[in-house]
């Protein structure tokens, strides 16, 4: 598909989600809903930045990107602005077979310094998110909404500072008190997995976005309602 109809689409689409298309504070954005020829292997990213994604082995259908939990993932290369030292928020839609195993759908974590990074994942039948507090160690929150399996959710982690915070379909789950700042790498951004090649997601990708800020509780929840029909009223489950 040209990449003029792929900016086309971009457009309508942050229009239709009342969401800036130039806000800088949005590092990366992949929207699976958006039409791709199903040999495509890049994921583009529709934020100013174009830190498009390599697809390996994850399969286009009409719900999402497939991920088989074994050797399937999306990376992306490194770029300063992924660097997220003093605030985040990662974001996704996720429908995960079984979310018992912990399963990172976002992650900056380093191969060579795998002392870095962030994350925004599965486990226990939780949402989980942390990242590496310089000088510090991981600091890991799990939430306590109970996921079920095999159902859209809405994902959600963000930090100011000094609060990590979860959420689950638009709202609030469990929070953390932490500060310091977040340990910065060089290395891929991968979609899937983490990067030390482990913890892989069995299950559906949807959309994906990171910003360099915290959204606020508020527009958290307005991002859920103007995209949670292209998930779960369109694939039956409400």
């Amino acid at each position: 598909m040209p990449l003029i109809l792929r900016r086309t689409l971009e457009y309508s689409y942050d229009r239709y989600n009342q969401i800036p298309k130039a806000d800088p504070t949005l590092v990366l954005h992949f929207n699976t809903q958006i039409p791709n020829d199903e040999k495509d292997t890049i994921l583009y990213d529709y934020s100013i930045y174009g830190n498009n994604g390599q697809i390996y082995g994850a399969q286009w259908t009409p719900e999402g990107l497939k991920v088989d939990g074994v050797d399937d993932y999306v990376e992306v290369g490194h770029s300063n602005v992924l660097n997220l030292p003093d605030a985040f928020t990662l974001i996704c839609w996720g429908k995960i077979v079984d979310t018992s195993p912990e399963q990172w759908i976002i992650s900056k974590r380093g191969t060579l310094n795998p002392n870095s990074g962030y994350f925004l994942g599965v486990g226990g039948n939780h949402i989980l998110s942390g990242y590496y507090q310089s000088g510090v160690g991981w600091k890991i929150k799990s939430g306590g909404v109970s996921l079920g399996n095999n159902i859209w959710r809405f994902y959600t982690s963000t930090w100011d500072g000094a609060t990590l915070r979860l959420y689950v379909d638009g709202q609030t789950d469990l929070t953390l008190a932490t500060g310091g700042s977040v340990e910065t790498n060089t290395e891929p951004l991968n979609i899937g997995r983490c990067s030390a090649d482990s913890y892989r997601v069995y299950g559906l990708i949807g959309e994906v976005r990171i910003y360099s800020r915290a959204l606020s509780a508020d527009e958290i929840l307005a991002l859920y309602n103007k995209t949670k029909s292209l998930y779960l009223y369109r694939r039956g489950y409400l």
